[in-house]
């Protein structure tokens, strides 16, 4: 009778301890979202779980003066998964997409300044404003100015380089014509070759659309000693729309594995590796790293049958090649609880970068419902 209670609770405890698409990254910020490993509550065969998650996220990122996001992210998204057979079962997600200026920045600003952590420059900027540019030839934007006085003062500016939303971008025309030109092409010959023009698209306007859908399977292909269980999935991800700003062009692949233990009475761990493939390597003249890597490592306590609490740590490799920031790891922390609620589980939690915050949202929150439907 022991025995059966304790793989009645074990039962209980891992239906609540599941890897979901926590928000760890948006669409507008490091151009593409990686894909997670994932482990999501196991289905019988021709069970049916369907599951709504909200997710809302602040980014800042500015890059050499030149690359900037600042504003919030909220995503609604519905996923829906069928179990092929006791150990292999398939999932659709699609979400639809907010972005905005939002109203955590006075916060953010105040807490950064309670803890000692750098604003990154984030306070010049106007708040809950939307302000995201690409402005790669913004360094030279002094050999355009027909006011000398107007070339200096932009030294002494916390942008070089200040634009207008409603200014044409610069084109490589207005550069070769210059009186700087030769100089110019000397210094960088590489802009004899770019066509891509500027991005000041979504200053200070807000934005709604669809985002990327998504299709993944997983399989529980282990259970034993070294692991309790081991998972092995594969995730595609669908261009809803051609652009960098709501979702991200090219087609992306994943491979992921996830591995589950548990290490005291209540108390489990979980690690989830996984390596995307991303369909296009290129952001305009910026180079992208052709793959990304992600660790997700995990720990959630069971206080009860129907209550528990997790914590997560989340690494992901560096999304751009040599470009500030961007051009580093990422590192994220997530906490929250797991509640059994009617025929569901009901999922809250908060995300936070404090190490580098320029590669993935300073902060997130999100909320999740997942009801399970029939079964042989």
């Amino acid at each position: 009778m022991g025995n059966l209670f304790l793989i009645f609770l074990f039962g209980w405890i891992t239906s609540l301890f599941a890897f979901e698409d926590y928000p760890y990254g948006v669409n507008f910020q490091v151009v593409r979202q990686p894909l997670l490993p994932l482990d999501n509550l196991p289905l019988k065969r021709n069970e049916t779980a369907a599951r709504i998650t909200m997710r809302h996220m602040n980014v800042w990122s500015r890059q050499q003066n030149y690359f900037t996001i600042d504003g919030e992210e909220s995503q609604a998204e519905l996923t829906l998964r069928y179990g092929i057979i006791d150990t292999l079962s398939i999932a659709f997600a699609s979400s639809y997409i907010s972005q905005g200026g939002g109203s955590f920045d006075s916060s953010i600003e105040r807490f950064h300044s309670m803890t000692g952590v750098t604003q990154g420059g984030r306070d010049k900027f106007p708040k809950n404003k939307m302000n995201v540019s690409y402005e790669p030839f913004g360094k030279y934007y002094g050999i355009l100015d027909d006011n000398a006085l107007r070339t200096i003062l932009r030294g002494y500016e916390e942008r070089m380089y200040p634009r207008d939303s409603l200014d044409p971008p610069i084109t490589l025309d207005e550069i070769a014509r210059s009186r700087f030109k030769d100089l110019l092409f000397v210094r960088r010959p590489d802009l004899q070759f770019e066509e891509s023009p500027e991005i000041i698209a979504l200053s200070a306007k807000d934005r709604m659309g669809s985002g990327n859908p998504r299709l993944f399977f997983e399989w529980d292909l282990y259970a034993g000693k070294i692991f309790d269980r081991m998972k092995l999935g594969f995730q595609y991800k669908f261009p809803a729309q051609n652009n960098y700003l709501l979702g991200s062009p090219g087609f992306d692949r994943s491979l992921f594995w996830v591995g589950e233990k548990r290490i005291a009475d209540k108390l489990f761990a979980k690690i989830g590796i996984s390596h995307t493939i991303f369909g296009v390597n290129r952001f305009l003249s910026l180079p992208l790293q052709s793959n990304q890597q992600i660790l997700r490592l995990s720990l959630l306590y069971h206080q009860t049958k129907s209550v528990s609490y997790f914590s997560e740590y989340v690494l992901g490799s560096a999304p751009f090649r040599n470009f500030g920031r961007l051009g580093k790891p990422t590192h994220q922390f997530s906490v929250g609880f797991k509640m059994k609620v009617l025929s569901g589980i009901w999922s809250v939690g908060f995300v936070e970068d404090l190490i580098n915050f320029s590669v993935s949202p300073d902060i997130g929150l999100f909320t999740s419902y997942e009801s399970f439907f029939g079964s042989e």
